[in-house]
C-alpha cells in the first residue's frame, strides 16, 4: 500500500467545495433512463450523452471525481485514447464503479474467497496502471431487512471490508457505499436503528482487514421522511442523520459523500446543505457523489433540444455548482431562478 499515493488521492477527491459524479449506470438503467424522456437507447444515443456530460466546459470546477463503468472509461474521448486520459487532462480525477459479481455477496468457503479476493485485486492493479484513482462499491440491501437480520448486514461488512483492503494495496482510494434501500412504509427509527448497526458493524469489522480509515470515503444516502407516513421536518432528518453518522463514522474517516437516495435535484442539493449548515463542527467533511442530482436537469434539456449540446452542459454546470455551494452550507433556494 503506496500510503503518499492514497492521501493525495483522498486530498483531491475531498478538495475545495468540490465532489463527484456518479455515471456509473448500468446499461439497463441507462436504457430506461433515456426511454424515460423519450429517446431511443441505442449505443449511439447513449455514447452521445455519456461524452456530453463529461466533456461540459468548466466541469472541473465543481468536480473533482467522476464515477464511470469500467467499458466506459475505456471508450476514446475528445481526440484522447480513452475516457480516463481525457479526465486526467481536465484535472478530474477518474473513479470506476466495481460490479458486485467481482466478490459475491453470500457464504464463502475459506479458499474461494481467497480466490476471489486475489482475483480482485489482479483487476484493481490493472485499472490502477491504466490510469484510474478510485474505485465504488454498492452493496445494496433489501427493505425487508429485519432489526435482527444481523447475517446478512454482517456478510455486507466483509465484503465491503475485503473490497476496501484489496483496493488500498492496489493504490486506489475505495468509495465504501453500504446501500439500504428504504421504502415508503419503514418508519423513521427503524431506519436509524438500521443504518447505525450496518455503519457501526462495518467499521468494527475493517478494523479487523486493516483497512485504512484515513484513505477511504464513505458514501450514504443517510435517513429519508417516509412518504407513507407523517413527514418529518427536513431539520430533524438532518440532525438524526448527523448524530447516526457522529455514533458510527469513526473520525479518522476523512470523508463521507451523500449520494442522491431516490431523492429529486431539489431535494438533494437541499438536504446536503442542511447538513453541512450544522451548527457544529463534524470530524469528517460532508461531500456529494451524485448521480440523478446533477444529471436529470441535463438529460431533460439534452432530449428536448439535441442539437443544442451546450444548453444541456450548461444545466449541467448550473447542478454541480449549487451542489458545490450546498458543500459548503451556503445554498439558496432563490438561486434556482437564476438559471
Amino acid at each position: 500500500m503506496n500510503r503518499q499515493v492514497l492521501a493525495r488521492t483522498t486530498t483531491e477527491l475531498l478538495s475545495g467545495a468540490k465532489g463527484l459524479l456518479s455515471l456509473d449506470e448500468s446499461r439497463v438503467t441507462l436504457e430506461r433512463i433515456l426511454r424515460s424522456v423519450g429517446v431511443e437507447p441505442d449505443d449511439r444515443a447513449m455514447g452521445e450523452y455519456r461524452r456530453l456530460l463529461l466533456a461540459t466546459p468548466k466541469l472541473a470546477t465543481c468536480i473533482s471525481g467522476v464515477v464511470c463503468t469500467a467499458e466506459t472509461l475505456d471508450e476514446p474521448m475528445a481526440g484522447r485514447p480513452t475516457v480516463t486520459a481525457f479526465l486526467l487532462e481536465q484535472g478530474i480525477l477518474p473513479g470506476v464503479r466495481i460490479n458486485s459479481d467481482a466478490l459475491p455477496l453470500g457464504e464463502f468457503a475459506g479458499g474461494d474467497i481467497v480466490h476471489e479476493t486475489e482475483a480482485l485485486q489482479d483487476r484493481l492493479r490493472a485499472l490502477h496502471g491504466r490510469g484510474i484513482r478510485f474505485a465504488k462499491w454498492l452493496a445494496e440491501l433489501p427493505v425487508s431487512l429485519d432489526d435482527g437480520d444481523g447475517v446478512l448486514i454482517n456478510q455486507t461488512a466483509v465484503v465491503l471490508s475485503l473490497f476496501a483492503q484489496c483496493c488500498q494495496r492496489a493504490g486506489l482510494v475505495p468509495l465504501i457505499h453500504p446501500q439500504l434501500r428504504f421504502d415508503d412504509t419503514l418508519d423513521f427509527d427503524r431506519q436509524r436503528r438500521l443504518l447505525t448497526r450496518m455503519l457501526q458493524t462495518l467499521f468494527y469489522v475493517m478494523g479487523h482487514y486493516d483497512v485504512a480509515l484515513e484513505r477511504l470515503i464513505l458514501v450514504t444516502s443517510g435517513l429519508r421522511s417516509p412518504a407513507g407516513r407523517e413527514p418529518v421536518p427536513l431539520h430533524q432528518v438532518a440532525a438524526e442523520t448527523i448524530g447516526c453518522l457522529r455514533r458510527s463514522v469513526p473520525a479518522a474517516v476523512p470523508g463521507i459523500c451523500l449520494a442522491t437516495g431516490g431523492q429529486n435535484t431539489l431535494q438533494a442539493t437541499a438536504y446536503l446543505n442542511v447538513l453541512n449548515a450544522w451548527p457544529s463542527q463534524q470530524p469528517w467533511q460532508m461531500s456529494f457523489c451524485f448521480a440523478r442530482a446533477l444529471q436529470m436537469p441535463a438529460l431533460a434539456q439534452w432530449a428536448a433540444d439535441r442539437d443544442n449540446p451546450e444548453a444541456a452542459q450548461q444545466a449541467l454546470l448550473f447542478r454541480a455548482r449549487l451542489a458545490c455551494e450546498a458543500r459548503q452550507g451556503r445554498y439558496c433556494a432563490m438561486k434556482e431562478n437564476i438559471y
